[in-house]
């Protein structure tokens, strides 16, 4: 989300999956200053470009990712009519 938090072509979406505790990234700060990027749903960054999906541990496409997939993360992403869709999957 770092990357792209400020320009507003792009659009970013990601879905977390709880690690431990309500926490849903591994490492869930990237830099030590006070960075305001995080898993947070609340997160949307400074243009509003950024859309974090969070889920308990163990959700099965039946159980709520496919909804997340559909109704949150595509809808948000297809937002603008873009031209390229880019998806990336398994990287934490």
């Amino acid at each position: 989300a770092h990357c792209v938090e400020d320009e507003p072509r792009i659009r970013y979406c990601s879905i977390h999956e709880e690690v431990k505790d309500g926490e849903y990234m591994i490492n869930p700060k990237v830099r030590e200053d006070d960075d305001p990027r995080s898993s947070k749903d609340c997160d949307h960054g400074p243009l509003g470009n950024i859309c974090n999906i969070n889920l308990k541990s163990r959700t099965g496409w039946d159980m709520g990712y496919n909804d997340a997939l559909l109704k949150k993360a595509l809808p948000f992403l297809m937002e603008d009519d873009p031209s390229l869709l880019i998806v990336a999957a398994g990287f934490d």
